[in-house]
């Protein structure tokens, strides 16, 4: 079985879980991956909308940005594994921030892949297969850069390995951003998508640039030095809530984000 058949058939579960997931399952993993692919379709100019709707053979925007967990499925099998590093940046504890020469050698991080999948999703004479998994993995990774703590520390890998105490219950901070805080605020994750539709009501930038990924990495960063951890091991309820809408407002950033590298690399290039 070929690799865009095999992704395809697993997209294909993978649609219907998320779809049917109960409201107590995690968040921010690919329940939040589908909703900034859906913000994003929204904000797609005809032309855009036209062209994905051509490289995904469908035009359901819920099987659309279903296919933007895909990567994490890949990651997990033995083809995928060296692709991991794609999915974050570990900036050094002693540095001020990220640099690309010396936290994304070969582009192999989440800014460099950003650039990488943008540009083949934008290439009319590639293959309907590497098209597919393009949308999927730039779908996919803007999100990822979005998340402050995948942009954090070599020391406890992105806050893996910093517990704390969130209501009474032990978990990694990164399990805190990643899941803990939308599960608890936001439990029907479906009505996420129509809930930050509603808020978006200023116009998309002007086209995007590649460039801009390394910002939206050094972005996240300052935010992790900022606001990333707590005062204490212990969650207080302040932080939680400051954290909830930080996370909020970069969720709906990723998905006008999204939108403007699609309306950039499908409208200059279909």
């Amino acid at each position: 079985m070929n690799i865009l058949l095999s992704a395809r058939v697993t997209l294909a579960g993978l649609t219907a879980v998320v779809l049917c997931l109960p409201v107590s399952s995690h968040a921010w993993g690919p329940e939040i991956h589908q909703v900034v692919g859906q913000l994003a379709q929204e904000q797609l100019t005809p032309a855009a909308r036209e062209s994905l709707h051509q490289i995904m053979s469908s035009s359901d925007s819920d099987v659309i940005a279903a296919a933007c967990n895909w990567p994490d499925d890949f990651r997990a099998t033995p083809e995928g594994n060296w692709s991991r590093p794609q999915h974050y940046i570990n900036v050094p504890r002693s540095e001020a921030g990220f640099e690309p020469a010396r936290d994304c050698k070969d582009d192999l991080c989440v800014a460099g892949a950003i650039g990488r999948y943008a540009a083949e999703l934008g290439n009319a004479n590639a293959d309907p297969e590497t098209r597919w998994q393009a949308w999927a993995r730039v779908c996919h990774f803007v999100g990822d850069i979005h998340q402050p703590l995948h942009v954090g520390y070599v020391y406890d890998r992105g806050g893996n390995d910093t517990e704390v105490i969130y209501q009474g219950e032990e978990m990694g901070l990164h399990y805190f951003w990643d899941h803990a805080l939308l599960e608890e605020n936001y439990p029907e994750w479906q009505l996420l998508t129509p809930d930050l539709i509603a808020r978006m009501d200023a116009p998309l930038p002007a086209n995007w640039q590649a460039k801009e990924a390394d910002v939206w990495a050094r972005e996240s960063h300052r935010l992790v030095r900022q606001t990333g951890y707590p005062p204490q091991a212990e969650i207080t309820p302040e932080f939680a809530a400051a954290s909830w809408l930080l996370a909020l407002d970069r969720i709906e950033l990723a998905g006008r984000r999204l939108a403007r590298i699609l309306n950039t690399v499908l409208t200059e290039t279909d």
